[in-house]
C-alpha cells in the first residue's frame, strides 16, 4: 500500500525515514527537554509566586458576614414609623444573600419579607382611615426600601457594592429560599435568593433605577460615597 504525499513530508517528530546508510533522519529531531536543574527550580519557583498571587487577589471570606447585613438593616429599620405599620398585622423577616466575585463588584441582596396577610391588611387599614390606598402604601413601602438599601451601601466590611433591594410578600418562610441563576447585562450571572410564590411589592425599578440591581455608579449618584471608603469615586 502506497502511502498519500501529504502523509509522507509531515512525520512525527521523533519518527524518521531510514536513509541511504540505514540511518534514521528522525534521531536528529527530539522533542525539547528542560534538563537544567537551575531552570527547574526557576519555573517552580514562578508557579508557586502566581498560584500565591492569585490565592491573595481573592475576595477575602467573613464569616457571619450576611447576619451581620442583616442586623444593621434591622436595626436601621426599627428607626422607621413604617415598620411599625407592617408589625400591627404580623411579623417579618429581613432575607440577605453576599455574593462576591473575583473583578466583579460585591452583589448584596436584601429583601423585607411580609406575609401576604399584612399586605392585605395594610391596605384595608389605609381604607379604613379614608387614606389614599396606593399613594399610602407605596411611600410605606419606599421608606423601607431606601432605608435598606442606604444602609447596605454605607456599610463598614466592603465597598462599594451593588444592591438588590425589595420589599417581598411571601406564602412560605423566607428560610425555604431556593436560588436563581440570573444573568445581569453589567455584573455577569449571579445566584439571587426567591421564594416559590412570593410576590415582588417593590424593588429597585421603584427607586428610579434601570432594573432590579443598582450598581455602585448608580448608588454613588444617589447617595455619594460610602461611608467606609470616603475616597472612593467611579
Amino acid at each position: 500500500m502506497q502511502l498519500p504525499q501529504w502523509l509522507k513530508g509531515n512525520l512525527p517528530i521523533n519518527k524518521g525515514v531510514p536513509g541511504r546508510d540505514g540511518d534514521v533522519e528522525g534521531e536528529k529531531r527530539k522533542l525539547p527537554q528542560i534538563n537544567n536543574p537551575i531552570t527547574i527550580a526557576a519555573l517552580d519557583v514562578g508557579a508557586r509566586t502566581i498560584k500565591s498571587l492569585t490565592h491573595n487577589l481573592r475576595p477575602s471570606f467573613r464569616p457571619g458576614r450576611p447576619e451581620r447585613f442583616r442586623l444593621r438593616v434591622l436595626r436601621s429599620l426599627r428607626t422607621s414609623a413604617a415598620l411599625a405599620e407592617v408589625e400591627r398585622f404580623g411579623g417579618f423577616d429581613i432575607r440577605i444573600d453576599v455574593q462576591e466575585s473575583f473583578g466583579k463588584p460585591t452583589l448584596v441582596s436584601v429583601d423585607l419579607c411580609i406575609s401576604e396577610r399584612q399586605r392585605k391588611g395594610m391596605l384595608q387599614r389605609f381604607e379604613n382611615e379614608g387614606k389614599a390606598i396606593e399613594e399610602s402604601y407605596r411611600v410605606l413601602l419606599q421608606d423601607l426600601l431606601e432605608r435598606m438599601v442606604e444602609e447596605v451601601w454605607d456599610n463598614p466590611e466592603i465597598a462599594p457594592v451593588a444592591v438588590r433591594g425589595r420589599i417581598v410578600a411571601v406564602n412560605g418562610s423566607p428560610q425555604d429560599a431556593k436560588p436563581v441563576e440570573k444573568t445581569h447585562p453589567h455584573l455577569g450571572r449571579r445566584h439571587l435568593p426567591k421564594l416559590k410564590g412570593e410576590k415582588v411589592l417593590m424593588d429597585m425599578t421603584h427607586l428610579g433605577y434601570e432594573d432590579e440591581i443598582a450598581r455602585p455608579i448608580d448608588l454613588y449618584d444617589t447617595y455619594g460615597s460610602p461611608a467606609s471608603d470616603p475616597a472612593w469615586r467611579p
